[in-house]
């Protein structure tokens, strides 16, 4: 007897036979795996380069004024002029009898203005030097230190490198003078920048970056 041909309620199907879009979701899911991974154990940071070394030195300059203050007259300056007085109660000693308060006006040194220099490197950072006034207000000379000149005050600096990465992307640094000083312009290194795009430049202050 002649054997019959088995019929299959199913077409047979190839193992690795998918409809196109089943392919494409499944080459994204790969891709993005591969660049979880790169993240996860790939280099860490992002590849940038030292583009600039900017340099900025300020001073503040103080002038010589008259001002309007008060006090316990016991504690008023001795250059002081008085206005005037009462008693009052010390709200710090209420145990203690009324003393006497002053308003009075007195010389004193107030920030005018502040002086800036700026530059880049190779440029070597240089203080500014702002004319001073040295004559007296009005030019009346009143004490040992008269009233209208000006004096250099408190100073200031401020050392930036410029960071770029390839896509665009740039970050400022401000570091110490001495470390500023130790990176190269051009320097190429990884930096450590969080999922916001904030770098950490804690690690430039300490030891100079291992280039890439």
């Amino acid at each position: 007897m002649r054997a019959m041909p088995l019929a299959l309620p199913f077409k047979p199907r190839l193992l690795f036979q998918r409809p196109p879009l089943q392919i494409a979701l499944a080459l994204l899911m790969l891709l993005a795996l591969l660049q979880a991974g790169l993240r996860l154990f790939g280099p860490s940071g992002k590849l940038v380069s030292v583009e600039r070394k900017t340099w900025r030195l300020e001073i503040d300059v103080e002038r010589r004024l008259e001002e309007l203050g008060s006090s316990w007259c016991a504690e008023m300056p001795a250059d002081a002029t008085e206005l005037s007085r009462r008693l009052m109660p010390d709200p710090q000693h209420p145990e203690q009898p009324a003393a006497e308060h002053c308003k009075y006006r007195a010389p004193g040194w107030r920030t005018s203005w502040r002086a800036q220099s700026t530059g880049t490197a190779p440029q070597v950072p240089q203080w500014p030097q702002p004319p001073l006034r040295v004559e007296p207000l009005g030019g009346i000379t009143n004490g040992p230190t008269p009233l209208g000149i000006e004096r250099l005050g408190e100073r200031y600096e401020f050392y930036e490198l410029e960071l770029a990465h390839a896509d665009g992307q740039t970050w400022t640094c401000r570091l110490p003078r001495t470390r500023w000083e130790a990176v190269p312009l051009g320097l190429r290194f990884r930096l450590p920048v969080d999922r916001y795009g904030v770098a950490n430049c804690a690690g430039l202050i300490t030891s100079n970056p291992a280039p890439a």
